[in-house]
């Protein structure tokens, strides 16, 4: 028997027509390949969800505990002197922000008007301190609540003592979240007071502030008469006892410096900055050329990189220093700065007399009203050259704790601008070698 013969097969259609037809069962074996991809995932699953009820009734293994890096935060803050502004700390924030640059910097805006001559009293002005250090810091641990925050403290002049009020009340604020104290810095700060001898006319001229107790209680507490008869010690003696709370918060500060110039400073005497009233350094001459190093300097380890980089040669800054700064003094010179010493003297001179009447009118060389204290803190001494006059308890309870003790040199011929900013390099009060001399300090 023969085979029915074979139709011809019939031509396929092309591919294009073909598409529409072939896109479902390729969609349908997509899903059966993702599906079969997923099997192995699902397998896993399965297997650990058995695992887990083989190993019911088990004690369960603790999670290992992971090893974190606590975070942390240095916080700088900066307080002006009498007259200043937040302003004051533009040259330090700048050098301090390029070496540390995860450091936060903040300088208290609330202290300028305060701090105004003859305004607010300096435990006034601690108080409103503390108040703007506590809502920064407050910010700063709901921002961050799981960081270590290190505070770092720095004043000038009368900010010193601000700074040093401020301690105590953000102990009492902060209470349990209080952060780690670091470094306590204090820049010409009168830690003894700003009194002196009657008989050194250059600061004698202080001890008139005693007369503006009507007017305010900003000079009468630097100058240690703040007493009103209840038995009270005068704000500085206070803020520097021993066994009182400003204290112990100061010796919560892992490290405290004080540094001061040695000479010039008609402000704040080295005495009363380095709290040493038996220091005796040799200032500058006034035909010396503009230059500045560092002095005497106690309290810092030998090992420490700052001492490490001296050499107790002069530090100058020729490319700011006139040509003229670089040469020995001529004759006209010379014969300038001898009726410039002669007009001085006699200008002291007068004003000794002044000094001396006011005093015998007084009846007594102190302002201060001792009697109202029986303890230790009556009995007063001056500093060997009579710079700083002070209760003999303020200097000994200050020296209960550990401090770095530094002492600059420094002289711009023929007379600096205002040398009393110095270490804080104010640029809008110094001349422009003066303050090229300031930020290598600072620096």
């Amino acid at each position: 028997l023969k085979p029915p013969p074979r139709s011809p097969p019939s031509p396929s259609p092309p591919l294009a027509s073909r598409l529409p037809s072939l896109m479902p069962p390729l969609a349908a074996a997509a899903s059966r390949g993702a599906g079969a991809a997923d099997a192995p995932r699902g397998a896993e699953k399965e297997a650990e969800e058995e695992g887990e009820e083989r190993e019911e009734g088990e004690e369960a293994m603790p999670p290992r505990p992971r090893k974190t890096c606590e975070a942390k935060q240095d916080i700088c803050f900066f307080a002006h002197g009498m007259g200043g502004t937040a302003r004051d700390w533009d040259l330090w924030v700048e050098i301090l922000a390029e070496r540390l640059p995860t450091w936060k910097f903040k300088p208290l805006d609330t202290l300028s008007y305060g701090c105004g001559f003859m305004k607010f009293g300096v435990d006034a002005l601690a108080s409103l301190a503390a108040s703007e250090i506590f809502c920064f810091i407050q910010e700063e641990q709901g921002k961050y609540p799981s960081k270590k925050l290190t505070l770092h403290f720095v004043g000038h002049s009368m900010g010193g003592l601000i700074m040093r009020g401020a301690l105590s009340h953000l102990v009492r604020m902060l209470e349990a979240d209080l952060p780690e104290f670091g470094h306590y810095l204090s820049l010409s700060t009168p830690h003894l007071g700003i009194r002196s001898s009657w008989l050194v006319p250059l600061h004698a001229w202080r001890n008139l502030c005693c007369f503006t107790g009507l007017l305010t209680r900003q000079l009468v507490q630097l100058s240690l008469a703040d007493c009103d008869g209840d038995a009270r010690l005068p704000y500085l003696v206070a803020l520097g006892d021993a066994k009182g709370s400003h204290m112990q918060a100061l010796k919560a500060c892992r490290v405290r410096t004080c540094v001061s110039l040695v000479s010039g400073d008609s402000l704040i005497p080295m005495a009363s900055g380095l709290m040493e009233p038996d220091l005796a350094v040799a200032g500058p001459g006034l035909l010396a050329s503009t230059r500045w190093r560092f002095e005497q300097r106690s309290g810092i380890d030998a090992s420490a990189r700052f001492e490490a980089s001296l050499r107790g040669t002069w530090h100058r800054d020729l490319a700011g220093c006139a040509a003229a700064d670089r040469k020995p003094p001529g004759a006209t010179q010379r014969l300038l700065g001898a009726l410039t010493q002669l007009v001085a003297q006699l200008a002291l001179g007068m004003w000794a007399l002044l000094v001396a009447a006011l005093a015998l009118i007084r009846g007594r060389e102190d302002m201060a009203k001792t009697d109202n204290f029986r303890d230790s803190s009556s009995v007063w001494r001056n500093s060997w050259d009579g710079s700083s006059r002070f209760p003999a308890k303020l200097a000994s309870d200050l020296d209960t704790v550990h401090w770095q003790r530094i002492a600059v040199n420094m002289h711009h011929r023929p007379l600096p601008l205002n040398k009393h900013v110095f270490l804080i390099g104010k640029k809008s009060e110094q001349f422009a070698a003066e303050h090229a001399m300031s930020r290598q300090c600072n620096e």
